[in-house]
C-alpha cells in the first residue's frame, strides 16, 4: 500500500453541495485516519459551514481514491474573488471565515501521504488557469500542507511564502486527577480550590449536554450566557448574526452525534451562571468559547470570588482526564488567562503560492509579501510582535 503509485490514484473534484452533502460517511473515515486530530477539519464542521457562508463561490474539493474506491485524500477548497479592479481568484481552505476554524489541513491516509501530496498538486496545477493564488491560513507547522505540499510547490519553482499566524496555547494532561492538580502552580492551585469552594458554597451543580437532540435548547442558553457578557461591555457579539445561529444549530447536532461535542455548564439555583462550548476529536478537547454571566451567584459577593469561567475550565479538565483525553486545547489567542494553567502553545501559519507563469499574481504577491514585512517590521519596533508567555 505505501508504494501505491500516483498514476493507480484516480482524482476527482467536487463542486456540489449536493456531492459534498454525500460525503459523511467516508470523509469521517479518512479524517480518523489522517494525521489531524482537529475537529475542525470533520465533514460536520466543514459541510456546514460551506452551506452557510460559501456564497457566491465555487466549490473545489479535490478527492483521492485508490483503485478500490477508498477516499484516500481530500483538499477541503473553494475558490474566491478577491481584490478590487482585477480581482484575483484565491484557493482558500473552506472555514476560513465568519467562524473561527483551527488546525485546517489537506486530508491524507498516513500510509499514502506522499502519494496523495503529489495527487493534490498535480491536480491543482493542471487546473491552475482557474486560479491565481493559492493561499491557506490557519497550518499547524506539522501539517500535511507545509511538510509535504510545500516541497512539490517550491520544486516546480512557484513562489512561496509562509508567514506566522496565531499563537494556540496548549496543555499537556496527566493520566490521573490527581497529576493534574501537581502540574498547577501552588498559587493557581490553591485560587482555584477557593473559586470552587465558593461556587460550592453557592450551591452549584456541574452539568454536560453531550445528546444532539439537546443541543437546541442548549445553544439558546448558550447565547443568552454569551450576550450578557458582551452587553455588560457595551459590545455584541458574533453569535447575534443569524447565520452563524444557523452553522452552530447544524454543526452542534452534527458533531454531537459522533461524540465530537459537548457543554460544560455550572449551575446555580436552577440558572447557568457559566458555560464551556468543547469540541473533541481523537485525544484532544478544544476549548472553543466560554461564557459566564456577569451577574455573580450572589449579587453581595463580587464576581472575582467566583469566576464560574476558571471552575469550568478546571471541571472540564478532571472530566478529560478521567476519559483519557490528553491534551486540552485553548485554541488561537494569547489571553493572558490560558497562560494562567499553561506555558506551552503553539501557532499558526498562512502559506502563499504562486504560478511562476502569472506574471500578474507574482507582482500582486512580491507586494503583498513586502506589505507584510513592513508592518511586522513596524511591530517589532513597537514592542507588538508577538511574545505569547505574559
Amino acid at each position: 500500500m505505501n508504494d501505491l503509485p500516483v498514476s493507480r490514484l484516480h482524482v476527482e473534484t467536487c463542486t456540489t453541495t449536493e456531492a459534498f452533502g454525500r460525503l459523511e460517511t467516508e470523509w469521517d473515515a479518512l479524517l480518523d485516519r489522517s494525521r489531524s486530530r482537529s475537529a475542525f477539519l470533520s465533514w460536520g464542521w466543514l459541510f456546514p459551514w460551506w452551506t452557510h457562508f460559501g456564497g457566491a463561490r465555487a466549490l473545489r474539493l479535490v478527492l483521492v481514491r485508490d483503485p478500490s474506491g477508498r477516499l484516500v485524500g481530500a483538499a477541503p477548497l473553494l475558490i474566491a474573488r478577491e481584490g478590487i479592479g482585477r480581482t484575483l481568484r484565491v484557493l482558500r481552505f473552506l472555514g476560513t471565515e465568519a467562524v473561527s476554524s483551527d488546525y485546517l489541513d489537506f486530508l491524507a491516509d498516513v500510509d499514502l501521504e506522499q502519494e496523495v501530496a503529489a495527487a493534490i498538486w498535480q491536480t491543482l496545477v493542471r487546473c491552475g488557469s482557474s486560479w491565481d493564488w493559492l493561499q491557506l491560513t490557519d497550518l499547524l507547522e506539522s501539517s500535511f500542507v507545509l511538510e509535504k505540499v510545500r516541497p512539490l510547490a517550491v520544486a516546480q519553482r512557484f513562489d512561496c511564502a509562509v508567514a506566522v499566524g496565531q499563537t494556540c496555547p496548549y496543555l499537556a494532561l496527566p493520566a490521573s486527577r490527581e497529576g493534574y492538580w501537581q502540574t498547577l502552580k501552588l498559587a493557581m492551585r490553591n485560587n482555584l480550590r477557593r473559586k470552587l469552594r465558593n461556587l460550592d458554597s453557592a450551591g452549584a451543580v456541574y452539568e454536560t449536554t453531550e445528546a444532539p437532540s439537546d443541543m437546541p435548547a442548549a445553544l439558546e442558553e448558550f447565547y443568552r450566557i454569551h450576550e450578557l457578557r458582551w452587553e455588560s461591555k457595551g459590545l455584541t457579539g458574533n453569535f447575534r448574526k443569524p447565520q452563524v445561529r444557523a452553522f452552530h444549530l447544524q454543526c452542534t447536532a452534527l458533531l454531537a452525534a459522533k461524540g465530537r461535542l459537548r457543554f460544560y455548564w455550572v449551575r446555580v439555583g436552577g440558572r447557568a451562571v457559566g458555560v464551556l462550548y468543547a469540541l473533541q476529536y481523537k485525544d484532544v478537547i478544544s476549548n472553543y468559547q466560554t461564557g459566564f454571566d456577569p451577574v455573580p451567584p450572589d449579587p453581595a459577593i463580587p464576581h472575582t470570588k467566583y469566576s464560574p469561567g476558571m471552575a469550568l475550565i478546571g471541571r472540564c479538565l478532571e472530566d478529560a482526564i478521567d476519559r483519557h483525553v490528553t491534551e486540552f486545547d485553548f485554541l488561537r489567542g494569547p489571553e493572558s488567562y490560558k497562560f494562567n494553567w499553561t506555558r506551552t502553545y503553539r501557532y499558526t501559519h498562512e502559506i502563499t503560492l504562486v504560478a511562476p507563469r502569472n506574471l500578474t499574481a507574482r507582482a500582486r504577491f512580491w507586494t503583498h509579501v513586502a506589505q507584510r514585512r513592513s508592518r511586522t517590521a513596524i511591530k517589532r519596533l513597537l514592542g507588538r510582535v508577538p511574545t505569547p508567555i505574559p
